[in-house]
């Protein structure tokens, strides 16, 4: 069972402060942040750097699907918009994709620049336990 949207914003502070903001995490933590989100662990350096922009670049398309809203996308957009969040949409219905899409896009819009850590870790807070990312585990 992973948590609710909300259970996941009132954590929020441990994410803008200590002891997960990303200022404050360790190198090894931020290697595997890389991993989570496709991004290459090598050459360490800028690795906080690297974490920001895409969380930054995540969070303003999170907004633009808000303001056009998750419902008008296409197929394809909606696979490639969970699969960037870490959610394996293979064999999934469209209405769980927009379902979960719109929990991610809830937490998104609690994000502040100070909290993007807590962003970047939404998809273990928010995918791990999807039955569709448990096939590719186990």
């Amino acid at each position: 069972m992973h948590p609710t949207t909300n259970e996941i914003i009132s954590v929020k502070p441990l994410f803008s402060d200590r002891p997960f903001h990303l200022n404050l995490l360790w190198p090894s933590h931020k290697n595997n942040l890389l991993r989570v989100h496709g991004l290459s662990p090598m050459f360490g350096f800028r690795r906080r750097a690297r974490l920001t922009d895409k969380a930054y670049y995540i969070r303003e398309m999170d907004l633009a699907y808000l303001k056009e809203g998750v419902n008008s996308m296409t197929l394809d957009e909606l696979r490639n918009a969970c699969f960037m969040r870490g959610l394996n949409p293979v064999n999934m219905r469209t209405e769980d994709m927009v379902e979960w899409l719109a929990q991610w896009s809830h937490v998104a819009s609690n994000v502040d620049e100070s909290s993007y850590s807590l962003l970047l870790h939404c998809p273990v807070l928010l995918g791990y336990n999807q039955p569709t990312n448990w096939v590719l585990i186990h």
